[in-house]
């Protein structure tokens, strides 16, 4: 359990983090502990740093932004220890762009940098100029199912009930749990970039494979094009007993690019959008933020967001359309 808390210190994902205690005890069924124990205690360890006063400093800070901004929505749930365990929030900008533009958003929770370790859940979508937008952002102590579904209803309760036609997101069981419970209607991708970053360390470092798998992935022109080569190249290179490769063949709905092109997708196949806000976010927030500045500075984030439509929407009125060819 030491273990738990010091890759958790270090940032390691949940599950990761739980995964590699696991190998370390000789598998899930010798390490004396199950993953809801691992999720539950690595819960308890967060809430447990919160300082006095910080969750209702941060509560004070969206109290303000209500009454600078009468639409601005705040959400929040405390435990039955009365420690801050998940928290949602959404300003009216979000709110109009999620009106225009939410026919497509992605859903990521790997972002984690402030004071206590809490994963960070923008929810992203992208503009008519092809720029990164916010729908709303979480903070949370559990990665699970509930937690996820809590967040989405209180998104969709902001939003006035509208639905995504399709959604973005990580491998995440827990994500993919609630999504269905939540948005049955609406189409669910995996990342393809997180899924192809692990590709060739799951083949054994094979670049011959990894590049012929990649190949089929990206241009097979039908279903069956696809499965027929796929087969041919797992023979191939004898990669039929790869459990990872038949995981991803069996979920290969969810990832590759020809079962999916038939819906719309705003040209996003991955949730780098989300990584771009946390890159931006990088500048001004570290390991040391408390909540309250933490979402201070997501929300400064916001309005430069907001700067940049402006400007390329002054830019389309004013400024003549760019021909390609003559």
């Amino acid at each position: 359990m030491k273990q738990l808390e010091l890759n958790d210190r270090a940032s390691v994902l949940i599950a990761s983090n739980i995964n590699a205690v696991m190998e370390m005890g000789g598998g899930p069924l010798h390490c004396g502990f199950s993953e809801r124990d691992g999720r539950n205690l690595i819960a308890k360890m967060r809430r447990g740093k919160f300082q006095k006063g910080d969750a209702e400093a941060l509560m004070q800070y969206f109290r303000e932004a209500k009454q600078k901004d009468p639409k601005f929505y705040y959400s929040y749930k405390f435990d039955k220890e009365n420690h801050l365990d998940v928290v949602f929030w959404a300003d009216s900008t979000s709110q109009s762009w999620y009106h225009f533009f939410g026919d497509v958003v992605t859903f990521d929770a790997t972002y984690i940098v402030n004071q206590y370790d809490l994963p960070v859940a923008p929810i992203i979508g992208v503009n008519h100029h092809g720029q990164t937008i916010k729908f709303g952002c979480a903070m949370m102590t559990h990665e699970d199912a509930d937690t996820y579904e809590w967040i989405i209803t209180n998104w969709l309760e902001c939003m006035g009930g509208k639905v995504p036609l399709t959604i973005i997101t990580d491998q995440s069981y827990a994500m993919k749990k609630a999504i269905a419970a939540t948005l049955p209607e609406t189409r669910h991708r995996h990342c393809i970039w997180h899924i192809l970053d692990k590709l060739d360390n799951k083949i054994g470092n094979n670049k011959d494979a990894g590049k012929d798998l990649r190949k089929v992935i990206y241009e097979s022109k039908t279903e069956s094009e696809f499965e027929f080569k796929w087969e041919l190249i797992v023979s191939r290179y004898s990669l039929q007993d790869n459990v990872w490769l038949t995981d991803m063949f069996d979920m290969r709905n969810m990832w590759v690019p020809v079962y999916l092109n038939k819906f719309f997708w705003a040209g996003m196949r991955s949730t780098q959008r989300s990584e771009s806000i946390n890159a931006f976010l990088d500048k001004y927030v570290n390991s040391k933020t408390t909540l309250r500045n933490f979402v201070r500075c997501f929300d400064l984030a916001l309005a430069r967001l907001r700067r940049r439509e402006s400007d390329e929407n002054y830019e389309c009125i004013r400024g003549r359309s760019r021909l390609i060819s003559q």
